[in-house]
């Protein structure tokens, strides 16, 4: 004879095995970039913040998409974020306001901070390396979403070719 209290038994386990999975997120991968010497270069401006950068024409530039800031996207996931925004705003988006910096850093000029976190989507993550400057009293973050412990030489030449007007 069947034990009526199994299927309850397998249904208690079920939802905390899918509770256990939805609390620990799920890790999105970064596209690997292709090698420095195989990339053809753009540069990116906006004149409403006054500063440009260059990227890889491999990117595609989504410019302005929540009125906060620019997202570069390869292969359609999103690789360079650059927000331009206030405290209320970062920690609404789940930035790296309640991070710990890891280390103080000079961008283009301006002292900041570097922040690696993990960025999280619903239950998706992905793990950030974001540069932080106080600008225009808000706070400008260039953000690197990747899977490196440090950043590859195209981000690293991305970062230092970020300029202020």
């Amino acid at each position: 004879m069947k034990n009526p209290s199994l299927p309850r038994f397998e249904s208690i386990t079920t939802s905390i095995l899918l509770c256990f999975v939805l609390t620990l997120g799920c890790r999105s991968r970064a596209p690997e970039n292709p090698e420095i010497s195989d990339v053809n270069w753009q540069t990116y401006s906006n004149t409403n913040l006054n500063i440009s950068l260059s990227y890889p024409d491999i990117y595609t530039v989504d410019e302005d998409r929540d009125a906060h800031g620019t997202l570069f996207r390869y292969g359609g996931h999103p690789v360079i974020s650059l927000r331009f925004i206030d405290e209320h705003q970062g920690k609404n988006h789940g930035l790296w306001f309640g991070n710990r910096p890891e280390k103080r850093i000079e961008l283009a000029g301006k002292q900041g901070l570097k922040y690696v976190y993990n960025h999280y989507d619903a239950i998706f993550y992905m793990r950030t390396i974001s540069y932080v400057v106080n600008y225009k009293d808000k706070y400008l973050g260039l953000e690197f979403r990747t899977d490196n412990q440090e950043l590859d030489e195209i981000q690293k030449k991305i970062l230092s070719s970020l300029k202020f007007r």
